[in-house]
């Protein structure tokens, strides 16, 4: 099992990312999807991973360590992963780790907040090009330039998309701390 401190600043990296990692999921899955792959349960299960492999080290980037993991879980949920019947993690060690209530509390927190669910509703109008560039750029923290060779446009022009969409999403209520 974790060390409690390491525990701890687990915790406090979830708490801080829960919300983009949540939105990075709920993008992720197509309107068509949703009815099979919840956000809330993906996020839960990013937990239980994160309880699973996290290191003894310090992490350089909690939320490029967390959106890795979520990337696994989504892709694994892709492949045909079912809701688990029981919220437990196994650990490093062997021990087994409840989801604590507080992580229970704050994915659902996070997943009912009406703003988000507000976004949630303007992303699904969002064509596949802005959806990724929010999902590479505005979630996951990639450079535009990055974001603009994946998307076969200039630097310059996926900028410019960037501010208009952000500027749309931000008058449609977008919640501050995706931004």
């Amino acid at each position: 099992m974790p060390a409690p401190s390491r525990l701890d600043d687990l915790r406090g990296w979830f708490e801080q990312h829960a919300s983009v990692l949540y939105c990075w999921l709920r993008a992720r899955v197509k309107p068509s999807l949703r009815a099979d792959f919840d956000a809330e349960d993906l996020l839960q299960e990013v937990w239980l991973r994160a309880v699973r492999v996290l290191p003894d080290t310090p992490v350089a980037n909690p939320r490029a360590w967390l959106l890795s993991i979520a990337g696994y879980v989504f892709l694994e949920a892709m492949r045909g992963w079912q809701r688990r019947a029981r919220l437990l993690a196994v650990s490093a060690d062997g021990s087994q780790v409840d989801v604590t209530d507080e992580v229970t509390t704050m994915t659902r927190r996070v997943a009912r907040d009406e703003l988000r669910q507000r976004f949630f509703a303007s992303l699904d109008n969002l064509d596949d090009d802005d959806r990724q560039l929010l999902l590479q750029h505005g979630l996951e923290g990639r450079s535009l330039a990055q974001v603009s060779e994946r998307l076969g446009i200039s630097t310059e022009a996926a900028y410019k998309r960037w501010q208009r969409l952000r500027a749309q999403l931000m008058q449609l209520g977008s919640p501050a701390d995706l931004m």
